[in-house]
Parts: C-alpha cells; structure tokens; sequence
C-alpha cells in the first residue's frame, strides 16, 4: 500500500470525520473571503461616492490620522480655489456624535456642507426637498438612519439636544452617507461650536484635465505648498481620490480587522483539521 492510498482510505473509513474536517476548512476559507470582500465593497463605495460627487482630490491637515479630527478654517478655501487647474472647491465639517436610539446608544456621522458646492450631487432625495438657503434647524436624513430612527419626513428629531426637522430623506451610493445626516454648513458649526471651522475639502479640477494623472498629481503638489501671508506652510495634505481612500486610516483599520478576523478563522479551523 502506497501514501496516497493509505490517506484516502483513512479518508474513507470515516466519513463523518473527513466531512466535518472539510466543513471547518470551507467555513474558515469562506469567512476569510467574505470579510475581505465587504472590507473591499465598503472601499469601493467609499470611492465611489467621491466619484459620484465629482471630487478630483481630497485635501486634510498635514499629519492627521483621521479626517473627522481635522480642524481646518473654513477660509483657506479661498486660497485653494487660485490655484491654477481648480475648478471648485468644497468645504465640509464632519462630526460623529451618540444619539439614543430604542434605548442604546448609537454612533451618528453629521456632516455640515456650503450649500451650492458639489458635495450634494451624491445625494438622491427621495422624499421631501433639498436644503435650503434660509433653512433655520433643518436636516437631510439619508435613508438608513431614518429607518433606524424611525424618522418622518417634516417631523422634529433632536440633535444634541436641538430640535431639527427633517425636510429630506436621501438614498446614495456612500455606506457612510446613508446611515448620516446631513445639514448646512453653518448650522452644524453653530450646533458644534466650532464657527469657521472645517475637516477638510474637496477639489473638482478643470474637466479639460480630466483623465490627465499628471496633471491631477502637480495640482495636489500646489495645493500641499500653500503659505499664508507671512510664507507659513498652511499644513495642506492634498491627495487624489483613489490615493485618499488607498490610504485613509479607517479604512485601512477596517481591512486589517477583516484580516485579523479572517486569520483567527483560519486557524480554529486548522486547528480543528489537525485534532
């Protein structure tokens, strides 16, 4: 009797242990695949949704980890918007706060943007309206976070301990946006107490540069070289899209836990074939 034969028939002898060997290895093998895959997905629509808005480049302060800690005047814009090959500029705040929802404690992305900018072209209002130049105390729900709060349209929610009504409910492409809610850029910075502050920007470059890598990547190297008045770095880190979500720190988290998770899999389920 050779190797091979002796491994299938022990193989053979007992199948019930053969198959419950292969059940634990299809498992670890499936789980590895499908977190890999949703950490993928979640990039992907990440991506997307800058795509969807039309944001060509990414700008946060120079050595932040997280964009959501960035703390930026809203005013550098300005500079920002001189800059050879920019077309528009986009100012947002983005604050995450806990709102007790049926009891518990739930982790809620604002984001605040000037209406008018680009930021909004990701955003599909399916019931109610856009917001509004005079909106006083008014919110966009995207559709994720309405149901979970059981929220109706015209209906008051509060928010930090505000009240907002609800004028729009909004479905996008963006996993992030539709678990969000979304006000003027002004209202979240009073309801924040941060006035003329902002986490970062978004960049739309001249469409006749559009497709053009080069030409992308000199605009972000300009925009990074930015100095105030007196010649003072503005401390600009200006990325493409893809490089900004590449590299972004969340997202990055979030693929290292699906390998972590994935790994720990593996092994239960080697361990489980060995014994």
């Amino acid at each position: 009797m050779n190797f091979a034969t002796f491994i299938i028939k022990n193989l053979l002898r007992r199948p019930a242990r053969s198959l419950l060997t292969m059940c634990g290895v299809a498992v670890a093998v499936a789980t590895t695949v499908a977190l890999l895959g949703v950490a993928d997905d979640f990039q992907n629509a990440v991506l997307q949704s800058f795509k969807n808005e039309g944001s060509d480049i990414v700008i946060s302060p120079r050595g932040e980890l997280m964009q959501i800690a960035g703390d930026m005047n809203e005013s550098i814009g300005e500079r920002i918007a001189t800059v050879p090959g920019v077309a528009e500029v986009s100012q947002g705040l983005l604050e995450q706060i806990a709102m007790e929802i049926d009891g518990n404690q739930v982790p809620i992305l604002l984001q605040g943007w000037r209406l008018g900018t680009f930021s909004f072209n990701d955003l599909d209002i399916v019931e109610g309206r856009m917001l509004q130049p005079d909106d006083q105390h008014a919110v966009l729900l995207g559709i994720a976070l309405a149901e979970k709060m059981n929220a109706k349209l015209d209906e008051q929610v509060e928010i930090q301990e505000e009240p907002f009504t609800v004028v729009g409910i909004f479905e996008t492409g963006s996993l992030l946006k539709r678990g969000s809610a979304v006000m003027l850029l002004s209202q979240l910075q009073d309801l924040m107490l941060r006035e003329g502050s902002v986490t970062g920007f978004s960049v739309k470059i001249d469409p006749k540069l559009q497709g053009d890598a080069e030409a992308i990547e000199a605009i972000a190297d300009t925009i990074d070289d930015l100095a105030d008045e007196d010649g003072n770095s503005l401390n600009l880190d200006a990325t493409t899209t893809d490089a900004y979500v590449r590299n972004n720190f969340q997202l990055k988290l979030t693929r290292a836990m699906a390998w972590l998770t994935s790994l720990i899999a593996i092994g239960v389920g080697a361990i489980g074939m060995l014994n």
